[in-house]
């Protein structure tokens, strides 16, 4: 079996189709094909053959990766199972698929963290105790959720003082929807919903007056 044909891909402009014996045979990454130093003229075995199938078989996988997180970030455990219950990866295909993809920075939990602490500060009304569970549900550790969200009081004061804004504009159209309740049962009621969303009592109390 020789290598006929070596040719770049339209689609993805980092991989490359090779032609076994004039037919088309499988598409690899350049890193992998000067790995493999691989040519125009060279003879494969069989061993050589499943090896490289094998190889390009994660490339497509890592490819999948890399469009995944085009449309969002993901954490480790949200490739783990995409790559384990979509792609029916076997154990030895999904710790290689995890490192190569934490080797291209496709997986990178801290960056991961620092990106939902910012979208959930800068849209909709969550409290740092419910961020804290969203993230821990997401395989994030509470020591990078604890520093990150540490890091990010410090330097992301806006964010966090629009986010007080929009929690007393909550507290203010929640006073208008329990107006018919005295205050002892107003506040029970504010404190309840504000709490499940992640706010701290002291928080809500601040904000509340």
């Amino acid at each position: 079996m020789i290598i006929t044909k070596i040719n770049q891909q339209k689609r993805n402009l980092d991989n490359e189709n090779i032609f076994l014996d004039e037919k088309y045979w499988i598409s690899l990454s350049k890193t992998q094909l000067i790995n493999f130093s691989l040519f125009k003229g060279k003879e494969i075995n069989n061993v050589e053959k499943l090896d490289l199938e094998k190889a390009s078989t994660l490339n497509k996988i890592i490819f999948k990766v890399q469009s995944l997180i085009l449309r969002r970030p993901r954490s480790e455990k949200e490739i783990h199972g995409y790559l384990r219950y979509k792609q029916n990866l076997s154990e030895e295909e999904l710790k290689t698929a995890i490192h190569l993809s934490k080797e291209k920075n496709y997986i990178n939990d801290e960056s991961f963290t620092e990106w939902f602490i910012k979208q959930r500060l800068e849209f909709g009304l969550s409290g740092d105790n419910k961020i804290k569970s969203e993230l821990i549900k997401k395989g994030i550790t509470s020591a990078i959720i604890t520093k990150t969200l540490k890091r990010l009081i410090n330097d992301e004061n806006e964010l966090l003082e629009r986010r007080e804004e929009r929690l007393k504009e909550e507290i203010i159209k929640l006073k208008t929807q329990f107006d018919k309740l005295d205050l002892w049962k107003m506040k029970e009621k504010i404190f309840r919903r504000l709490l499940s969303r992640g706010f701290s009592y002291d928080e809500i109390k601040g904000n509340f007056e």
